[in-house]
């Protein structure tokens, strides 16, 4: 009689812990409660993640700088005039051909970029996948055009080479040489960090 009872409560605990088929059955069809996967590692993909972002920030922002102070210097060679100078084109910037204007330029310069690359990397963080989907050369496009046209042509900063320039500069600083000569900057830019950030960053 006693081994019976025995049998019995082996018999009900064994079917109270094994798993419900049809009730494992329903979360298989229903992705919102699937069983506990405990092989999944939420904190290691946020931190691969986070990593991932990290590099990108990092990297477009040196790869900014870099492109950005090649494509100066290649401009101040034949553009001095514009920027230096009692007659320079755009007077209502620091003078470059006075030490202490030059040195002060030459003290914030790195860090406004640096700045300046970390913002525009984070708000391209949510296209990062859809960027990298991409074949090269339309993402070399992409990024080329992305650099022009946002961060030159179409600007919201009044200045010779942008549209906002011709729309609220007086005319003694609007000229075809002074919007060209500029333009030949943006453009050596956006292609170097285009085809950088394109091949290095995906």
């Amino acid at each position: 009689m006693l081994n019976t009872e025995r049998e019995a409560c082996t018999e009900l605990s064994s079917d109270s812990i094994r798993p419900d088929r049809s009730v494992q059955s329903t979360y298989a069809a229903d992705p919102l409660h699937e069983p506990l996967n405990f092989n999944y590692q939420p904190r290691d993909t946020l931190l691969m993640v986070v990593v991932e972002y990290a590099f990108f920030v990092v990297g477009f922002t040196i790869i900014h700088t870099l492109a950005y102070t090649v494509a100066g210097v290649v401009e101040l060679q034949f553009a001095d005039y514009i920027y230096g100078g009692e007659n320079r084109r755009v007077d209502f910037v620091r003078d470059m051909t006075i030490p202490e204007e030059s040195s002060r330029i030459g003290l914030v310069f790195l860090p406004a970029q640096l700045a300046r690359g970390v913002l525009m990397a984070v708000v391209l963080l949510p296209l990062l996948s859809a960027i990298g989907d991409l074949t090269y050369g339309i993402r070399v496009a992409f990024l080329v055009g992305l650099m022009f046209v946002y961060a030159d042509l179409a600007s919201a900063v009044p200045f010779p080479n942008t549209i906002e320039g011709l729309v609220y500069l007086e005319e003694e600083y609007i000229s075809r040489d002074a919007f060209l000569t500029i333009q030949f900057e943006a453009v050596v830019y956006s292609l170097l960090f285009g085809l950088s950030s394109g091949w290095l960053l995906f």
